[in-house]
Order: structure tokens, then C-alpha cells, then sequence
């Protein structure tokens, strides 16, 4: 008897294994109190009812946020230093803002629509820099300065300065069989 019911559970089990669908669901799950505070989330479950067809729900869908408007990184209950050891190091999200640096940590460049993570070696939670993950795709704003005093055009580049004479003089004259040109002040000879 006992031999014929380890057989049944067995089976039973064997059954109900096959029939199991894997699923991670982290953020949203209320079995998961750790997680349902923090700014951190993966969920990468899929859901027969939704996804009955092949090109429905098969991607990874990351945060989508404004970080001009993103001011701190959510706590958990047992403490975010215990929760997340690395200061949210390497935490990735989608901006959706163009323009402007981000709430919280520092900025590198000015921020675009994209990708960007926290690159944050610093061991407190604001001590990071949001980078994009494509390094193009951020942009430095670039000011020139154009100054002309005393025939003198001075050119200023994001702090970078340069200056040319302007004074725009051409003399020609011819002497014998020797021609001599002036151009800003200097003197070519040409014999």
C-alpha cells in the first residue's frame, strides 16, 4: 500500500512539474516585502492569457523615468545599505527627458532620451554619475565668443582662446624686376 501511494505522489508530482511555468516577478510580488519600496524592479514574467501569440510580451521592459525629476532612490524596509551593498552601481533605466542633469547623483553631459546607467563607486547612494550607454549620446553644450578689438578677432570655445590680426591689408609693389606683397602686416618678396 504504502509503495502504491510514493507511486502516486510521484506521479502526481511529475504532472504538476510539466504543467509549471517559470516566472520572475519581483518587484510586483507581495511574497517579495524587500523589494516593493526600492526604485530597483525586474519583472520578466510571462503570462499565457497575454501572451498567446509569439510577438506579445517577449521583451524586457526597462524603467522609463524622467531623471531631471528623479530625486532619490527608494528605500527598503531593512535599509537600503543591507539591500543594495553597491549604492545602486550599475542600476540602468530609460530617460525620457531631454535637456538638463539628472535629481539625483551628477550628471556627465547634458541629458538625452535613452539608456543610462548609475555608474556609482563612491559607497553612498548620491555619490554616483549617470552615464549614458552610448557615450555620443550625450551632449556638451558648446559656446563660441566672437570679439574683434583693435583688428584683433578673438575666438572663445567652451573656455579655449585664440586670436588672429584681422587687419586685412594688401599692398602690392613693384620694384625693377622685384615684386613685394604685404598682407597683414607681412612681406613676401618675389624676384
Amino acid at each position: 500500500m504504502k509503495k502504491e501511494i510514493r507511486q502516486i505522489i510521484l506521479i502526481g508530482t511529475i504532472i504538476t512539474g510539466s504543467l509549471a511555468q517559470a516566472q520572475v516577478r519581483i518587484a510586483n510580488s507581495t511574497l517579495n516585502l524587500a523589494v516593493v519600496g526600492s526604485s530597483a524592479f525586474i519583472d520578466a514574467s510571462s503570462n499565457p492569457t497575454y501572451n498567446s501569440s509569439t510577438n506579445v510580451g517577449k521583451g524586457l521592459l526597462y524603467p522609463r523615468v524622467d531623471l531631471t525629476t528623479f530625486t532619490a532612490f527608494g528605500g527598503v524596509p531593512i535599509g537600503v545599505p543591507t539591500s543594495f551593498p553597491t549604492y545602486y552601481d550599475g542600476f540602468v533605466v530609460y530617460n525620457t527627458n531631454v535637456g538638463g542633469v539628472a535629481g539625483v547623483g551628477t550628471t556627465q553631459g547634458t541629458l538625452t532620451s535613452g539608456f543610462w546607467y548609475y555608474d556609482n563607486k563612491s559607497g553612498t547612494i548620491n555619490g554616483g554619475t549617470w552615464k549614458p550607454l552610448s557615450p555620443a549620446a550625450a551632449s556638451t553644450p558648446t559656446t563660441n565668443t566672437l570679439t574683434s578689438t583693435a583688428n584683433i578677432l578673438t575666438s572663445t570655445i567652451n573656455g579655449v582662446t585664440a586670436s588672429a590680426p584681422v587687419i586685412n591689408t594688401n599692398a602690392l609693389s613693384l620694384s625693377g624686376s622685384s615684386l613685394s606683397s604685404t598682407v597683414n602686416g607681412v612681406v613676401s618678396n618675389v624676384v
